[in-house]
């Protein structure tokens, strides 16, 4: 069975949106690099689960 490649590369964009909402000071400064991946790992998963990309959003949207 072929894997679809555009499912693939949808995948691969969501887990690096999501490490790089995890990427804020405040986790940054508060883990140890060992601890930051196992953190970021299991945000990660969360995430992926949760499908939330509120984040993503801008709270203050473009006028037209």
């Amino acid at each position: 069975m072929k894997r679809d490649p555009m499912k693939d590369d949808g995948l691969a964009n969501l887990i690096s949106t999501y490490r790089k909402a995890f990427l804020v000071p405040e986790n940054l400064i508060h883990y140890s690099e060992q601890d930051f991946k196992n953190a970021q790992r299991r945000f990660v998963k969360y995430m992926l689960r949760k499908r939330d990309l509120s984040f993503a959003i801008p709270k203050h949207p473009v006028p037209q």
